[in-house]
């Protein structure tokens, strides 16, 4: 599948006032080629129950997770269930690759997902601290006349959790696809209160994915911190829920590694070129008002049209034809106008350096995909 681009648009919500920096910044939509291309080639799925403590549920939460698998708005994967199948295999020994082969070409699917949870612990970390609080108020020069110690429970809940995913393709009876991904989550507080947690941090997962996890609500008990936003990921409060949502996190991780998936892009356009001659420098911002106006592909023609003789060695041209190439999925073109860029400032510049690192790892993430 080829990558492109799949939506452009102006972010909003910044000002044009005359203190404003010379960039702005646009996101786009790009569409990630995954890990395993063989295993995403196989699309006709189905997924037995994993192996090991946890096992069966985190097979249903991968399930769900492929099922929910789009591009372009059209599900990627057809998962059939094991319904009215009996699933013996629970691991991949000789016997079992075989029998997990088996039950594929009985199901009608192109690749059988199995596995083993190999690590599902969670460890509580009681303890007790010492707090103070105002019985009886001093007034307006003494803020408290009377004090009281008290002592509240506290714990700090870690949960560890790890699985080995395996897509195993049923008309060549190859394993296409394996991993082992691991996951350490936790929060910490004190009478049901949470003050700390990595949830938001825990590797493999993004915002976006809060919508998703908000429907484990059931599963969050104690007070909640407002969300800032609808897609803010939620508290979590619980082992149980932190449990589920770890499980979330990690069939997101095998649903990246086996799909297609989008990712938002955060880029920025250049609108003064101090570095061109003055007849050039009003046509360069002229190209940015149709930048600025959301019509992107206007903007890049005017650039590319100035790019011609003394106006190469301009390092904000070069650089915004790097972001048109980029926002155009071109991203082998958008590196070597982004270097260009770089050889020519005489300074340091974020936008130019941002730009160079964000080029070469999604490149490197290609490139390992492919």
């Amino acid at each position: 599948m080829s990558r492109k681009v799949m939506v452009l648009a102006i972010s909003a919500g910044l000002s044009l006032m005359a203190c404003q920096v010379m960039a702005k910044p646009i996101t786009y939509e790009a569409v990630v080629q995954p890990k395993s291309v063989a295993a995403s080639q196989l699309k006709t799925v189905t997924v037995l129950p994993f192996k090991g403590t946890d096992g069966e549920v985190f097979g249903d939460v991968l399930l769900g997770s492929l099922q929910s698998a789009k591009v372009d708005g059209v599900p990627y994967f057809e998962v059939k269930t094991l319904q009215g199948v009996t699933a013996n295999t629970r691991s991949l020994g000789k016997d079992e690759l075989a029998a997990a082969v088996k039950l594929g070409e009985q199901l009608g699917v192109q690749a059988v997902y199995v596995g083993t949870v190999t690590i599902a612990r969670i460890v509580p970390q009681k303890r007790q601290e010492q707090r103070t609080r105002c019985l009886e108020s001093g007034g307006f020069l003494k803020k408290c006349k009377q004090e009281q110690n008290y002592t509240v429970m506290c714990e700090k809940v870690v949960l560890d959790y790890a699985v080995a995913p395996q897509v195993v393709d049923v008309k060549s009876s190859k394993i296409v696809y394996s991993d082992n991904l691991t996951e350490q989550a936790y929060y910490d507080g004190c009478e049901g209160e949470v003050q700390t947690s990595n949830y938001d941090e825990v590797s493999g997962i993004e915002k976006s994915l809060g919508a998703s996890i908000g429907a484990l609500g059931s599963l969050f008990g104690g007070k909640k911190k407002p969300a800032a936003d609808a897609n803010a990921v939620p508290d979590v409060w619980t082992p149980d829920a932190l449990t589920a949502a770890t499980r979330l996190r990690l069939a997101e991780r095998v649903r990246r590694h086996v799909a297609p998936y989008v990712t938002k892009v955060s880029v920025t356009f250049k609108f003064e070129a101090p570095d061109l001659a003055p007849d050039v420098k009003s046509r360069f911002k002229g190209a940015g008002e149709f930048a600025k106006a959301g019509q992107v592909e206007q903007a890049c023609g005017r650039w590319l049209d100035l790019s011609a003789g003394a106006n190469a060695q301009s390092s904000a041209l070069q650089y915004n034809l790097g972001v048109c190439a980029e926002v155009q999925d071109d991203l082998p073109k958008a590196l070597e106008f982004y270097k260009k860029a770089e050889a020519l400032q005489d300074r340091p510049d974020k936008d130019i350096g941002d730009a160079v690192k964000r080029a070469r790892e999604r490149l490197a993430n290609n490139n390992t995909a492919n």
